[in-house]
């Protein structure tokens, strides 16, 4: 049974593949995160290694599909560019860990049909570390299954993306999103509707914040901070500008969550600015935003929104976050009244 929801493209094409015995050496999730790329790995890492003898795989009942998906399988390995245990600290994707995975995937499954490896955030990968990887994509060996996971695509070296099949993940209709949470979780329809908003499309975010109050607490946290900013001088943004510099060295997502609220607000103010309010995300502070829209020309929103935006990027792309970050505070206009 695959455990993916609403990407019938990528779900079929593997299923085919799958009937037809003739799955790839390696796969190229792409869409952004949260979308279900994860989920969507670890179905197709059951897939290959499910012990069931009915034709439907995987069953999610075997041995080996409780394992996978507990991350328990002596023959699925999960890349990531982050320690859980030291609260989500960041790196790249070094050469020693390709390397070591090199190593393994010379031997022989220990308990499967296939040895795993799962990249999460595949673009994270350092020259070496790609370049290493791209000789074991050219010589995969027997019994091996590579999956990479990325939500920038274009920051992976071409190289590595010509040698997988590559599946994009679309972003969900809001309103399908909306009715799996009216469904399926114990929330109230305006707090549904809220958060089918927000997620962009993006089934996973929808998910945890239903199950996670504190993502929808934080994420008012971050709204409120952009608004004071607004009405605040450069001593207090350079202050903040450091607190989230640290926060982006100890833990580079949140940070990099905390940018894209803070781009939201102001893609919001902007379509009010441009009678557009009914495309607006964040409708709990529809108020406010109608507000702000009336302090700021064009010009400046269009400003701040390519500023944030080029931060992001360029965090991204492991540019000194603080000159990014503090260039967003020095940009961003002062509202004044």
């Amino acid at each position: 049974m695959w455990n993916v929801i609403g990407q019938n493209l990528a779900l079929n094409y593997l299923k085919a593949s799958f009937a037809a015995n003739r799955l790839s050496h390696a796969y190229l999730l792409v869409g952004p995160p949260q979308i279900g790329k994860m989920t969507l790995a670890l179905n197709l890492a059951q897939a290959v290694n499910c012990t069931s003898e009915n034709q439907t795989k995987p069953c999610n009942s075997c041995s080996q599909c409780n394992r996978t998906l507990e991350d328990n399988h002596t023959d699925l390995e999960i890349i990531k560019s982050y320690d859980p245990s030291r609260n989500g600290t960041t790196h790249r994707i070094g050469i020693d860990q390709i390397r070591e995975l090199q190593h393994k995937l010379n031997l022989k499954p220990f308990e499967g049909a296939f040895r795993v490896t799962i990249f999460e955030d595949a673009e994270r990968m350092t020259e070496e570390a790609s370049n290493a990887l791209l000789k074991t994509l050219e010589e995969p060996p027997s019994q091996s299954l590579l999956i990479l996971l990325s939500s920038q695509e274009a920051q992976l070296l071409p190289t590595i993306r010509s040698r997988c099949i590559k599946l994009k993940l679309n972003p969900m209709p809001v309103k399908k999103i909306i009715d799996h949470l009216r469904e399926n979780y114990s929330i109230k329809e305006d707090t549904a509707q809220l958060i089918g908003l927000l997620s962009k499309g993006c089934l996973g975010w929808a998910i945890d914040a239903s199950s996670n109050p504190l993502i929808l607490e934080q994420r008012s946290i971050q709204i409120e901070k952009m608004l004071n900013l607004m009405d605040s001088g450069l001593e207090y943004r350079f202050r903040e500008s450091d607190n989230l510099v640290s926060s982006l060295y100890n833990n580079r997502k949140e940070a990099l969550q905390i940018l894209r609220e803070w781009l939201g607000v102001w893609r919001d103010i902007i379509l009010i600015k441009n009678d557009s309010v009914d495309l607006i995300t964040n409708t709990d502070y529809i108020d406010i935003l109608k507000a702000k829209s009336m302090k700021y020309s064009s010009e400046q929103i269009l400003n701040t929104i390519n500023r944030i935006q080029k931060s992001i990027d360029c965090l991204d792309n492991n540019v000194n976050p603080r000159l990014a970050i503090e260039t967003i505070m020095i940009m961003m206009p002062r509202n004044m009244n």
